[in-house]
């Protein structure tokens, strides 16, 4: 006797070959995805160090000596050389000076850069900050360690 399927009493058996390429499909699907999640945070950790370098260097450009002296040809009235310096240091480093509080012995800046991420459409805003301080650095403090914190291997 012939066995009885969907399709009735002595129809030929259902097929059901191809499920493995369904589950093959889904996969893929879930690597590739896996995939460009792993490219954007790849892609926000780096815009992130780039920030972050670009707010460092423009704080730095803000309290240099010829950043802090007396305004030069060609800037805008009531511009301060520091502030034009560390605008250009951030552009040139792929960021955007948004706010510079400049003296003559601190310069505190906040950056901004753009990261486009793999689906093209999105697009996401990381902002930095940075001091620099003009002076000889903070009295040096040295880590000193005791024998008595140092871990010792026992036989």
């Amino acid at each position: 006797m012939a066995p009885i399927t969907e399709a009735g009493e002595g129809a030929s058996p259902v097929d059901e070959r191809g499920g493995a390429t369904l589950v093959g499909l889904a996969l893929t699907g879930l690597v590739l995805l896996a995939g460009v999640v792993a490219v954007d945070v790849g892609a926000l950790a780096s815009g992130r160090a780039a920030a972050q370098t670009a707010a460092d260097l423009a704080a730095l450009a803000a309290l240099t000596p010829e950043a802090v002296s007396a305004p030069t040809a060609g800037m805008a009235a009531g511009e301060r050389p520091g502030v034009a310096r560390a605008a250009g240091i951030a552009v040139a480093n792929g960021a955007e000076l948004v706010a510079c509080a400049c003296s003559s012995v601190q310069a505190v800046v906040t950056v901004r850069r753009r990261v486009r991420l793999v689906p093209g459409a999105v697009t996401v805003v990381l902002v930095a900050r940075a001091r620099a301080l003009l002076g000889a650095p903070v009295a040096a403090v040295r880590a000193t360690v005791r024998a008595t914190d140092v871990p010792r291997a026992v036989d």
